[in-house]
């Protein structure tokens, strides 16, 4: 029998009829999840990545995982301001209140057009479709992980096209 979920080099593979997520929460409690995230982090730090050092900062060393998902629930129930007032370490990640959309496939077409900031990934059937001389739309240089990382840069570090 297929695991459930598999990481292999830049790929995760998630066999859905092992296992499927029906709610936002089951996946944030997920093992894949937390393996992809955890993951994700390794190598940002191992590439000595300023968002890593930026997470390490807000979240404290080898906790940035956890305070991570952490957010990422209670974005699920609260406002950002109740957030921000609830725990202030979280003030650095939260205090730009723009609306940034991250996507890759034609399911997330409407919602990158109705975002202030939108990122496509460039390895997703997307990149191939829109035209990238909008004003609020950057499609990555690099992909998989390597693709995140340069959004998330621009976003968290508020770099520029």
């Amino acid at each position: 029998m297929k695991p459930q979920f598999e990481l292999e080099r830049n790929t995760a593979v998630i066999n859905f009829s092992a296992h499927y997520c029906n709610t936002e929460d089951e996946l944030l409690h997920s093992q894949g999840f937390e393996r992809v995230l955890t993951r994700f982090l390794k190598k940002l730090k191992k590439k000595e990545s300023p968002v890593y050092e930026q997470l390490s900062y807000v979240c404290g060393e080898g906790q940035i995982a956890s305070e991570l998902t952490s957010l990422f629930k209670l974005l699920l129930v609260l406002e950002i301001d109740e957030i921000m007032q609830m725990n202030r370490s979280f003030i650095v990640l939260l205090q730009h209140k723009d609306t940034f959309a991250i996507g890759d496939s034609i399911m997330d077409k409407d919602m990158l057009d109705v975002c202030k900031n939108s990122y496509v990934l460039k390895h997703g059937e997307l990149s191939n479709l829109i035209d990238n001389n909008c004003d609020n739309l950057s499609i990555s240089t690099r992909q998989s992980f390597n693709g995140t990382e340069e959004i998330l840069n621009k976003i968290i570090l508020c770099q520029t096209k």
